[in-house]
């Protein structure tokens, strides 16, 4: 029993960003923006919240998590360094 081949010619490139990804971004990077500034100007926004914890977590951290969650988790620096930690964005084939 052998396994069917699939052309080359039938396997479209991936896009590296879809359409959603392009429509969440500026939302993602306006909110770590303005979490930034609330955190830098506002006092209590430094603090400790009995509900959510510790403050700049959640206005500036996790907006700028999300953030790099939709680039992809890319580290530009490690591309060039050449460490082992970088993705290949190429698919391994399977050799017969």
């Amino acid at each position: 029993m052998s396994i069917p081949r699939l052309s080359t010619a039938s396997i479209r490139p991936a896009r590296s960003r879809t359409r959603a990804h392009s429509l969440l971004e500026p939302g993602v990077a306006g909110m770590a923006a303005l979490g930034m500034l609330l955190v830098l100007l506002v006092p209590s926004a430094r603090g400790h919240s009995l509900w959510f914890g510790w403050l700049p977590l959640w206005l500036v951290g996790m907006p700028l998590a999300a953030w790099w969650a939709l680039r992809g988790f890319s580290l530009a620096w490690s591309r060039r360094l050449g460490l082992p930690g970088h993705r290949s964005h190429r698919q391994a084939l399977r050799k017969h």
